[in-house]
């Protein structure tokens, strides 16, 4: 436990120095029974038609940006369901909306909450993340949350947005860019897994492609004639091999060669590589991914090669609310739901997702819950064929969307929560190191969202010719390598 304990103080030391409403002298609204209530029938009355629509998403895999039946399954659900719906929302065609408002008492002034929903699936293993769960999720959440305010005449504005590519594609990431999440009080979506964890900390994640240029040469007859590029790159997952004794145990990076030569009698003049960097913070993540551009770099220079870098689509860190984490906690206790303690749950930290830029954007909560199918991991083909679509995970789902949609309409009821979630957020550490590297332009936080629309940034750089130096996550420069053609 010490060592967990050092690695939290390390890596979350801020967020527990906050004071947690769970260890008590804090007491938070509830809901009334009869308000629960509503939401229980309400799912309750969809179980059937939400357990088809999940098995329908199953059977019927899309990738990323190419989700149109599950597009259309949903958004037809969501207009006989009474929501206004938006197809090909924020000029992306897989993406939708389905808003619902409701005036509540005169005077005031609706509280705006979001939901999400995930569709897209794996390539080769189809919905082995679950995003049919996701999918679901979001709709019993969003119905059931309309149907209470109306019910219990609450004043708020319900929108669950259809959030596409999740699975490297950063679709939120895009959504954001074109303005989506910004006017929220709050939004809310839910992961499948195999425990329950009510604020989850996903890492922070930077791809980063790379291509090494060299010159080819035969194989056999000529070989010193060459600068082999599939050298270099077999060269840089070797550094990265040695440079991870020097990580820390929450660091992760891990690649793969995307393009490694066309025949084996020919020396490649071509190799491409895709790599994948994360880190608990944004702050440490600069440092990793420097780390790892050092190691592109130096395999170059040891076999004369050119070396292009680009850093594409980044992953903040999530930020799961203190204020949202524990009403979805108290609210899943009433359920029978037990969580593991604060600590445990703080050092589950080995995901990314696109929900952390909308967490950094307005405040958040994607809460993990628990399948209750054993030997599934997320991932695997076991979760896909067997987890995904299993009645367990189904009741499951509706268990933890029905928790969601109370904590949502907790917020509701009590506006002046909203107020104390908005200043938890605004006072973030994590968030507020975020925005002083935007302030200041720094590489590392490409991509990253500030409290508004901004540009899905990437930047490339080359080490070339004209010996242009690479571009730092940290803002730093490295000299290139040398390279003769």
């Amino acid at each position: 436990m010490d060592h967990i304990k050092h690695l939290l103080s390390t890596c979350f030391g801020p967020l527990l120095d906050h004071k947690n409403p769970l260890a008590g002298g804090d007491t938070l609204p509830t809901l009334p029974g009869s308000t629960r209530s509503t939401v229980d029938s309400t799912i309750a009355r969809l179980d059937g038609e939400l357990r088809r629509i999940s098995l329908d998403l199953h059977a019927n895999p899309e990738l990323g940006f190419q989700e149109h039946h599950a597009v259309q399954v949903l958004t037809a659900f969501l207009e006989v369901q009474g929501f206004t719906v938006t197809r090909a929302a924020f000029g992306i065609e897989t993406a939708f909306t389905a808003t619902f408002e409701h005036k509540g008492q005169a005077g005031t002034e609706p509280i705006k909450v979001g939901f999400c929903s995930e569709y897209d699936a794996l390539p080769g293993l189809g919905h082995a993340c679950g995003h049919n769960l996701i999918a679901i999720a979001g709709l019993a959440a969003a119905v059931a949350a309309k149907e209470t305010i109306v019910k219990h005449n609450l004043a708020a504005q319900i929108t669950l947005y259809g959030t596409p590519a999740e699975e490297g594609g950063g679709g939120k990431v895009h959504m954001i860019d074109a303005g989506a999440f910004v006017d929220l009080d709050i939004c809310l979506m839910l992961h499948p897994d195999s425990g329950n964890n009510s604020r989850p900390r996903c890492l922070a994640m930077q791809w980063i492609q790379v291509t090494y240029t060299g010159k080819s040469a035969h194989a056999a007859a000529s070989p010193w004639d060459g600068h082999n590029a599939l050298d270099a790159v077999c060269l840089a997952f070797s550094n990265l091999s040695h440079m991870r004794q020097q990580l820390q145990p929450t660091d992760r990076v891990h690649g793969i060669i995307t393009n490694g030569g066309a025949k084996s009698n020919i020396i490649p003049a071509f190799t491409a590589a895709n790599f994948i960097a994360r880190a608990p913070t944004q702050k440490r993540l600069t440092v990793v991914v420097d780390k790892l551009v050092a190691c592109l770099a130096a395999a170059a220079q040891a076999t004369s090669t050119q070396v292009d870098i680009e850093y594409t689509m980044a992953y903040a860190n999530q930020l799961s609310n203190d204020t949202l984490a524990t009403l979805y906690q108290v609210e899943m206790e009433k359920r029978g739901v037990k969580f593991p303690p604060l600590e445990e749950m703080l050092a589950e930290s080995t995901g990314s997702t696109d929900f952390g830029n909308v967490s950094h954007v307005v405040p958040g909560l994607q809460p993990m819950f628990d399948v209750e199918v054993p030997g599934a991991e997320l991932h695997t083909k076991p979760f896909a064929d067997k987890a995904a679509p299993a009645i367990e995970a189904h009741k499951a789902t509706l268990r933890a969307a029905a928790g969601l949609a109370c904590t949502a309409l907790t917020v509701v009821a009590n506006p002046e929560l909203a107020k104390r979630i908005r200043q938890e957020f605004e006072q973030d550490p994590d968030r507020l190191t975020l925005l002083a590297a935007l302030e200041r332009g720094e590489p590392g936080s490409l991509g990253i969202p500030k409290l508004g629309p901004v540009s899905v940034a990437s930047a490339k750089t080359k080490a070339a010719t004209e010996r242009t130096p690479l571009l730092l996550a940290s803002g730093s420069t490295l000299a290139p390598p040398p390279y003769t053609p």
